[in-house]
């Protein structure tokens, strides 16, 4: 592949650059609703139901057109630290040394007057008017140790979560080490495809297996090895990759086409709810600087804009849509028309907005369009509603169609962003490819304290600029991927860490003891399935498993009930977990599955004395009933007994319900809600001593009925697929 390095690519780059930060300022201000000279601003950062702003501009007309384009990917962004004068726009110089910036953000912060781009700004500058608005950035896919302690450590209820810490890095090259970008990659499982993406424009794809989970999943996740395919016109190359080896997978496409030139297709996604109104209101100035600036340019690249701006169910409107156009006068006209307003409560229509962006607006495709860089721009205060149950789509799916489709998203988080909304921003940013950016301030708990470096998010070794050179460093990154030939020892290193949930080879330290240390057996992880209507089961032959009230001579399941013993003792059985996906063929009635510590369970948060550590998840009616152990105390539980917690309509016929279950933690995930529970008053899997019982690592599974008693029983479940893990 020859690197796209004549003067007119530099120019159109540069040109390109410096649209993009001042389009990302200007969202930023309309959310604020300050673009239409009469708007009154916010006066604070709560949710306004009952502001009186309204909302201008008819719906955009929609297109049906559809992209199918590069998936996305991390990359090394200190290539692009230093970005050239004319790539960003500028404040006052003396506004830098107020929050305290320095090298590349201190950089960003001078004078806005004279020439930027070879052109004489039209307008004076406004910007001395106003501090700059600082913002941080972190890169979980570049820091992805931390990123899974972050994940481990939160406690966030409201998500719809995948599993990623199993993690594979495709490379897509050519012949002559550049990646080829927009490649068609595919994963199979022996003939089934589980995955399609897009390379992205360093030629990469990311694969995380575990997220791709289904009731199918018991299958595909005994593979020991995928195929995985790339294609790019008629060049195509597959290769077999074993799981569980190296982290890095790379395909070479010989003389696959090269592009003609560089297309962007760039989204803004923007929340307009009232809260939305307080953060950008300082930026208006430095907004008409831009806008006059962009006006005069005279070489634009070839990139088109799309807007989407989104409220609540009960508001004006959902969402409104403004398909892609290349004239960015018209883009600043719908911007304009934008005002921040409604919302209510703390969640928005983030769902919806979402699949919106994703279909209703004609990305441009391979096929017919050519290569395309695809972006989305989502800038937003707050996490979608989980709780639309009749809702089909939701982010944690889009964000793997955006995937299929090559679009890479770069969620902004605004003021006010608790903690389920950043979980689900990094996991989207994560997951797509991109970078999670936030607001910075002087005091981190007080938006008003003005720009600064501070931040009351869980976010570690994160670097701070001002927000409109940052967003250029952003999209720099992607560009110059493009030309920069892939350095696969590099990538290896900087992906550091072999992604399997297996454990490590042992190692034993120096003794002088004669005898050596004793070590776990080394397992993989196994899956069985249990059909609950035919009776049939293939647990049978797992070490871990010993089954309890089923035919033993057959090893069936009985009356289409079945209860199981697990030993979760990594040094004995080498499992430290075990996940259940339950689906449910009919509406579940009674006991449909019971989860707890102890033989003796009941069903109602007791199990008669026999061990203190007794705590059980229970599924009654439809609902998920959460008993803690006996050690719990009153104030802990939402009855003043043992109640844990309460989760009502959690499933429904025709619908499953994922459990994972290993010491202190439990995890579910269904249509009617998801959490991850972490508590000394859960699952005792580690030793832990025991008043009344011996300890143990056993932990107890029953489907139809409950642990100690039959008659206490269900119908519903039809199926489980039984996973075992090692830690």
């Amino acid at each position: 592949m020859e690197p796209l390095q004549n003067s007119e690519a530099i120019r159109r780059t540069n040109a390109f650059l410096a649209t993009i930060a001042t389009v990302f300022l200007i969202v930023a201000l309309i959310l604020s609703g300050c673009m239409a000279p009469t708007a009154a601003p916010a006066n604070d950062s709560s949710r306004a139901p009952n502001s009186t702003t309204s909302s201008a501009g008819d719906e955009a007309a929609e297109s049906s057109d559809r992209g199918s384009t590069a998936a996305s990917s991390s990359g090394d962004s200190s290539a692009a630290a230093e970005a050239p004068a004319n790539e960003s726009d500028s404040v006052e110089s003396e506004s830098a040394e107020s929050v305290g910036l320095t090298g590349d953000a201190a950089d960003s912060v001078s004078s806005a007057d004279g020439e930027r781009g070879g052109m004489a700004a039209a307008e004076p500058s406004f910007s001395d008017r106003y501090e700059p608005v600082t913002a941080g950035v972190v890169d979980d896919n570049a820091e992805w140790t931390d990123y899974l302690e972050y994940r481990s450590r939160s406690r966030v209820r409201n998500i719809r979560d995948r599993d990623v810490r199993e993690r594979y890095v495709i490379m897509v090259q050519d012949e002559n080490g550049y990646p080829v970008h927009d490649a068609e990659v595919t994963v199979y499982s022996g003939d089934e495809e589980i995955f399609a993406a897009r390379s992205d424009a360093g030629g990469q794809v990311l694969f995380h297996p575990l997220a791709l989970e289904t009731s199918s999943f018991g299958t595909r996740n005994r593979t020991r090895e995928f195929q995985v395919a790339a294609q790019k016109g008629y060049v195509a190359e597959r290769n077999t990759f074993e799981r569980y080896g190296e982290a890095v997978w790379a395909l070479t496409l010989t003389d696959a086409p090269t592009p003609s030139a560089t297309q962007l297709d760039l989204v803004f996604m923007v929340d307009a709810t009232g809260s939305m109104g307080d953060e950008i209101a300082k930026l208006k100035a430095s907004m008409a600087d831009i806008a006059n600036q962009i006006d005069e340019l005279q070489e634009q690249p070839d990139v088109r804009y799309g807007l989407v701006h989104y409220r609540d169910r009960g508001d004006e409107y959902v969402v409104r849509t403004q398909d892609f156009t290349q004239d960015l006068g018209e883009f600043q006209e719908s911007l304009a028309a934008v005002q921040a307003d409604g919302g209510g409560d703390t969640p928005e229509s983030m769902n919806e907005a979402l699949h919106r962006s994703l279909n209703d607006l004609s990305w441009r495709e391979q096929e017919r369009d050519g290569e395309t860089v695809r972006l989305i721009v989502l800038v937003a205060d707050a996490p979608p509603h989980l709780d639309y149950r009749w809702q089909d789509y939701s982010y944690e799916t889009d964000m793997i169609a955006a995937v299929g489709m090559g679009v890479k998203i770069f969620p902004v988080g605004a003021s006010g962003l608790e903690a389920d909304g950043e979980f689900i921003y990094r996991q989207i940013a994560q997951f797509t490819g991109g970078k999670f950016v936030f607001l910075t301030y002087e005091d981190g708990s007080d938006p008003s304290s003005g720009a600064g470096t501070e931040t009351e998010l869980e976010v570690d070794n994160y670097t701070v600029n001002t927000l409109d050179k940052l967003v250029v460093r952003l999209v720099r990154d992607e560009l110059t991927k493009l030309t920069e030939p892939i350095v696969l020892d590099d990538v290896i290193e900087a992906v550091a860490q072999v992604p399997t949930p297996l454990p490590p080879r042992p190692t034993v330290a120096p003794t002088r003891r004669p005898t050596p240390t004793p070590q776990p057996p080394r397992v993989e992880p196994v899956t069985c399935e249990i059909d609950l209507d035919s009776g049939r089961n293939d647990c049978g032959g797992i070490s871990a498993v010993q089954y309890i009230d089923m035919d033993r001579a057959s090893r069936n399941v009985s009356d289409g009930q079945a209860v199981l013993k697990l030993t979760l003792d990594p040094r004995r059985t080498g499992y430290a977990r075990a996940t259940f996906d339950v689906i449910y063929s009919d509406t579940p009635q009674g006991w449909t599955v019971n989860i707890g510590d102890s033989q003796s369970n009941n069903g109602y948060g007791g199990d008669s004395g026999t061990q203190s550590n007794d705590a059980e998840a229970v599924m009654l009616e439809g609902s998920l009933i959460i008993y803690a152990n006996d050690y719990v105390p009153s104030r802990n539980t939402t009855d003043g007994h043992r109640e844990f917690a309460y989760y009502d309509d959690m499933v429904r016929g025709e619908e499953s319900i994922y459990f994972e279950a290993s010491n202190q933690t439990l995890t579910f995930d269904s249509p009617g809600g998801n959490e991850t529970l972490t508590s000394q008053y859960l699952y005792a899997l580690s030793g832990q001593s025991d008043r009344e019982g011996r300890t143990n690592y056993d932990i107890f599974a029953a489907f139809n009925r409950t642990i100690s008693d039959a008659g206490r029983s269900g119908v519903g479940a039809s199926k489980v697929i039984m996973t075992l893990y090692p830690r």
